[in-house]
């Protein structure tokens, strides 16, 4: 019953953000209405959209925690590809809103600055490259901010070394912004609106972990599935999610994903009872030490001796 009033709830936020949409449009359209107008009402109703998308964004998660762990994947997907919608008219609503404000202010001289640093003066430092894969956000969210958007270069020179660090479908997000201080900040909430989602980032691990290769009985392949799935749980626990919440679903994704050989040797200290999470990682934890220290053990041959 809870999940039906919650669903019902949404469907209704939605249609209100709907209509929100529909009254810009028609804002933005209104030939008779003046610039003053139409960026008092443009920002009344950005402020209310706005509003509408937390408020389903937190009937999604209360959604979410009403399922059985096997539905919450496509659950968050589709709430997703819903939302997107709502985002990219969101962020076109702003620049929108922000072009009429700029035609409409006043034209001041230009009071004298010093110039920043070029980009050839910037550090030359071994930063990583996004191309858009959201699990590396984060990481090459930290590392920008710390080694060139602290520092004390100015907006247009740091917006060079942002557009220099990106490829793929994170610079395409950016295409039509010229280099100025005002642009790198638009640039930062651009990329933080895609990016810096955390039901997408765990739909991202979701996914990571469905594509995974089976392990087989060898060492390096058990290791490196280990590997794989500490850094998806270590994701996980940053963004705040309970092992509580995706363990069940996981160790039957995981077991899937195991080898028959590797499963069976498992399944010999376990038994017939089910597995926890914390249980699983640590067998095959305790199974790639047993594979090390047969390694350690083996002795090579003698060589023959020559006649």
């Amino acid at each position: 019953m809870a999940e039906a009033r919650l669903t019902a709830s949404r469907g209704g936020n939605r249609a209100a953000a709907t209509r929100l949409i529909n009254r810009i449009n028609t804002i933005v359209a209104d030939v008779a209405t003046t610039r003053a107008q139409k960026i008092h009402e443009l920002q009344n109703k950005i402020e209310n959209l706005e509003e509408k998308m937390a408020t389903i964004a937190d009937i999604d998660r209360a959604i979410q925690d009403e399922l059985d762990p096997e539905d919450v994947q496509t659950e968050i997907e589709a709430a997703d590809t819903h939302n997107q919608t709502y985002r990219r008219l969101y962020i076109s609503t702003e620049n929108a809103n922000a072009n009429l404000a700029q035609a409409t202010a006043p034209v001041v001289p230009a009071a004298p600055s010093t110039p920043g640093p070029s980009a050839s003066m910037l550090p030359k430092l071994d930063l990583p490259t996004f191309k858009g894969d959201i699990l590396q956000w984060s990481s090459f969210c930290d590392v920008f901010e710390s080694e060139v958007d602290s520092k004390s270069y100015g907006g247009a020179t740091k917006f060079n070394f942002l557009i220099s660090k990106l490829e793929g479908e994170a610079k395409a997000s950016l295409l039509g912004l010229t280099s100025s201080n005002d642009n790198y900040t638009k640039a930062k909430d651009i990329l933080r609106l895609r990016y810096s989602q955390p039901r997408k980032v765990i739909t991202a691990h979701y996914k990571a972990l469905i594509n995974l290769p089976v392990a087989n009985a060898t060492r390096s392949s058990l290791r490196a599935f280990a590997d794989q799935l500490e850094s998806h749980i270590r994701g996980f626990e940053a963004l705040g999610t309970a092992p509580a919440f995706y363990g069940d679903l996981l160790v039957c994704l995981l077991i899937e994903k195991l080898a028959i050989d590797v499963r069976r040797t498992l399944t010999r200290h376990q038994g017939n009872a089910d597995w926890t999470l914390d249980e699983l990682r640590d067998a095959i934890a305790r199974e790639i030490e047993v594979m090390e220290d047969t390694c350690e053990l083996q002795l090579p041959r003698p060589a023959l001796k020559q006649q």
